[in-house]
């Protein structure tokens, strides 16, 4: 049986004297197997966020609306009020963005370099 140490996500964290048990290893695979499903799912629709532009350090995959802050449609480039975005980076250091608007025929860059902005660019795709 496990100790009640427990990491952050809630997998046993065992003492050296504590005697592991089989379900002690199921309970931690369910764990793991539903982290990974939620994320599987989230980089599969695209979640949505209030600003394309908070730190995404390990980068995210996000869904985007017409009430998200800084999209290329916000900055009136576009009339299409929602898509989905590929973000990474800090806006404050360097950050990238790349946000695809639905049924829009162009995509839009953003990026930033040590907090200086580059303004969205489009680029046609047909």
């Amino acid at each position: 049986m496990s100790s009640t140490n427990k990491t952050s996500l809630g997998l046993n964290m065992w003492e050296a004297s504590d005697k592991p048990v089989r379900q002690d290893f199921i309970n931690d695979n369910v764990i793991i197997n539903e982290k990974i499903t939620k994320l599987n799912s989230d980089i599969g629709n695209g979640r949505y966020t209030s600003d394309l532009m908070v730190p995404q350090p390990f980068g995210a995959v996000l869904a985007w609306n017409g009430n998200t802050y800084n999209t290329p449609y916000k900055a009136g480039l576009t009339l299409s009020s929602e898509g989905i975005a590929l973000v990474t980076g800090d806006y404050s250091f360097w950050q990238v963005v790349l946000a695809v608007p639905r049924g829009d025929t162009r995509i839009f860059l953003h990026s930033t370099n040590a907090g200086i902005p580059t303004g969205w660019k489009s680029v046609q795709l047909n």
